[in-house]
């Protein structure tokens, strides 16, 4: 019955045991010679339960002795033991979610964006050429609910977020770009906007009449 025995002690080549009168069973060889697959078999089966396979992860790579290997190492310790659907894609985003993990990877990406010669000519400088745009329906943050986003299309691609409310109109709009560009930046030269006419078109009678245009 016992077909997974200990191979060190009962291999065929070792003497068969020592003179004594306690009554003994010679195994039969074919019980030597079986494959390894069939010699790890003995897996538990996993069903495909989140909290299961965390509690599972958390004993093989949490723990202080486990000492949170990669993925594919705790992969190796998990199929060891363990069988079932979605386990790997368990494992691999177990790790990756590590905070451990995370915080002790070494970091093989870029820290610095590499430096690019802008073609702009210096005169033009930034803000000069910029697109607009609203980002509404957000959960509410101070009483705001949407963004004014306001980018630099023409020279840096630097971006503003300016907080507002999804009922902001185009006067609006002018009011907070003449609030926290127009003192560093002056007026844009050109106006990118998915907007409609009616709303570009009071933009710019706000700028000019607060501007006296």
């Amino acid at each position: 019955m016992n077909t997974v025995v200990d191979l060190l002690s009962c291999r065929k080549d070792l003497n068969k045991g020592v003179d004594s009168d306690l009554p003994r069973t010679l195994l039969p060889d074919h019980l030597f010679s079986l494959p390894y697959d069939t010699l790890v078999a003995n897996k538990t089966f996993v069903a495909d339960d989140p909290e299961t396979h965390r509690e599972i992860l958390h004993s093989l790579h949490n723990t202080p002795i486990a000492g949170h290997p990669g993925i594919a190492n705790t992969w190796e310790l998990i199929r060891e033991h363990y069988e079932g659907p979605r386990l790997h894609q368990f494992v691999e985003e177990y790790v990756k979610g590590c905070v451990r993990c995370q915080e002790s990877k070494t970091n093989i990406h870029q820290s610095k964006v590499p430096l690019q010669h802008f073609d702009t000519p210096v005169e033009e400088g930034p803000f000069q050429y910029v697109s607009m745009d609203l980002i509404t329906n957000l959960s509410k943050s101070q009483g705001f609910n949407s963004v004014l986003t306001i980018v630099d299309q023409g020279c840096s691609k630097a971006a503003k977020f300016i907080p507002c409310h999804k009922t902001i109109n185009g006067p609006g709009v002018a009011n907070e770009y003449l609030k926290h560009l127009v003192p560093w930046f002056g007026l844009p030269k050109r106006i990118i906007s998915d907007c409609n006419p009616h709303f570009t078109s009071a933009f710019a009678q706000e700028m000019c009449k607060a501007l006296g245009v």
